[in-house]
């Protein structure tokens, strides 16, 4: 049972290695995709809310915005 368990590891991890080498050689990083650079220069920024209000309270804040400036 160990000798089993060991050969799946060696054969399983060998071939993990070599498929892991065989890709880099064939199939190389590009440069550009090493780096990320992160542009703090733009700043955006959105405020959205709904508000819901019947006539007869938007009328009272109205009135009241009206008695307040006098």
């Amino acid at each position: 049972m160990g000798l089993i368990f060991w050969l799946f590891v060696v054969l399983v991890g060998g071939g993990w290695l070599i498929g892991k080498l065989l890709g880099g050689f064939l199939f190389p990083d590009k440069k550009d995709d090493k780096f990320t650079f992160v542009d703090k220069s733009v700043h955006y920024h959105e405020h959205k809310s709904i508000n819901i209000i019947d006539d007869t309270t938007k009328k009272k804040i109205f009135e009241l915005r009206e008695s307040n400036k006098k």
